[in-house]
């Protein structure tokens, strides 16, 4: 009787290790998740080439309204560059191409449209994949919890039955 006490206590230490590993996880994937929702129309991998001896990738955020005026200058003062609006909403994410040349240039117009740099999620491939991976992980974390609570609730049922006294 006693070791089947034992077991259930044991088993219920396991599922809290179980759950606890569950939370992290869930919590990494949920901050992985909010990192990635901006960049999920960006048709470009994550991991692509950043600068070759000539260029330069650089991702930045600018205020919504700013876009279209940046843009324009961007074009009509350095017409090499490649610039790119990535999703929307308050602010903006963009993706430049610079000629390393250009570089002073593309900076002074960055700062006075109110350029932030911010850097693409880490990880390999394409953010949308990415994301989804990211939301199985969440759901996964999810069940794992759930079936952890209805296993506890089953094993509480039990303790009663075997500590009571005959």
């Amino acid at each position: 009787n006693s070791t089947d006490v034992r077991g259930i206590v044991d088993e219920l230490h396991s599922l809290e290790a179980e759950d606890e590993e569950a939370r992290r996880d869930m919590q990494a994937a949920e901050q992985m998740k909010e990192a990635l929702n901006p960049w999920r129309s960006y048709d470009v991998p994550l991991e692509a080439i950043r600068e070759t001896k000539t260029t330069k990738r650089l991702f930045g955020m600018l205020p919504a309204p700013a876009v279209a005026s940046f843009k324009s200058e961007m074009e009509s003062s350095l017409p090499r560059c490649a610039v790119r609006a990535i999703g929307a909403g308050e602010a903006a994410y963009i993706e430049v191409i610079v000629w390393r040349q250009d570089m002073t240039r593309f900076e002074e117009i960055a700062t006075r449209f109110g350029w932030t740099t911010v850097e693409p999620p880490a990880g390999r491939g394409f953010a949308s994949a990415l994301y989804e991976e990211t939301m199985i992980r969440i759901q996964q974390s999810q069940q794992t919890l759930q079936k952890n609570a209805q296993r506890r609730v089953a094993l509480s049922a039990q303790l009663p039955n075997l500590l009571r006294v005959k």
